[in-house]
């Protein structure tokens, strides 16, 4: 590949990672964390710099926080299925670049997985299903573990996401309950349909809908518990080579779990 491609690809990523940060602030110390990891070894990196800006572009597109003119599920199956015909120019020139080495190195299978994932949000997101608890669940752990499993891949880490499922149970618990507001408010619905019917319920009614209070007080507690779980698999792990990539969320995890009986006091009075 030419040296134009790779400061196009440079250059498109760092134009992604600007959108992600002006849409939440919650980015930032990620993005910070990419190009700190980058800093002694940028072309070695480089994979891992295009893979989050296009997993995180397509999560955006399928979750309606970028509108495009064309049908978001078609055009994230064109970025691994042909990458030359997706017309975004900078999606482009990540996909080229990135797609012919996720399958050199074995990886493009779980990146089309972790797509199909996405697409289910997508999907439920026009219909506005509502899943039982358990469906949610393993939903929300296959997408964290997929992409975890993805990242370790990039850096081509000797770690897996069975190292540190407690990081990823953590994570599958922080990325719906921190957006819950606004999913539901798009018409993804990250409550169980066990708990309660909420198809004629606005988000705010959901949210104060004493059942749904308990069940957040519950997924939280489950949380604190995966975060203590985490705790030890980090300690037996952290003289391996990737460590940090999970400490790193365990750690924005944590802060998040602090923060988050502020913003739901009423889980506390449960």
């Amino acid at each position: 590949m030419s040296a134009d491609l790779y400061e196009h690809v440079d250059k498109e990523c760092f134009r992604l990672y600007v959108r992600f940060i002006r849409r939440h602030i919650r980015y930032a110390p990620i993005v910070i964390a990419l190009y700190g990891y980058s800093l002694f070894q940028w072309k070695k990196a480089r994979p891992l710099r295009a893979g989050f800006a296009l997993a995180q572009a397509v999560d955006d597109m399928l979750d309606g926080d970028w509108q495009i003119q064309s049908d978001p599920i078609e055009l994230t199956r064109l970025c691994v299925r042909d990458p030359s015909a997706v017309h975004d120019d900078g999606l482009k020139q990540i996909c080229v670049y990135l797609i012919p080495w996720m399958k050199e190195h074995g990886l493009l299978d779980s990146l089309s997985s972790l797509f199909e994932t996405l697409i289910l949000d997508c999907k439920r997101r026009s219909t506005r299903e509502q899943w039982p608890g358990e469906t949610l669940k393993n939903h929300h752990f296959r997408t964290f573990e997929l992409s975890a499993k993805i990242a370790l891949g990039l850096c081509e880490l000797e770690l897996s996401p069975a190292d540190a499922r407690g990081v990823i149970e953590s994570l599958a618990w922080v990325s719906p309950m921190r957006d819950l507001r606004e999913d539901l408010e798009k018409g993804i619905n990250n409550i169980p349909s066990e708990v309660v019917d909420t198809s004629r319920m606005t988000a705010k009614e959901a949210l104060s809908n004493r059942r749904v209070i308990e069940w957040m007080k519950t997924e939280y507690q489950s949380a604190l518990l995966s975060l203590d779980r985490s705790n030890l698999e980090l300690k037996r792990i952290q003289d391996k080579k990737g460590a940090v990539y999970f400490r790193i969320f365990h750690r924005l995890v944590k802060s998040y779990a602090r923060k988050y009986p502020r913003k739901y006091p009423e889980i506390l009075s449960c």
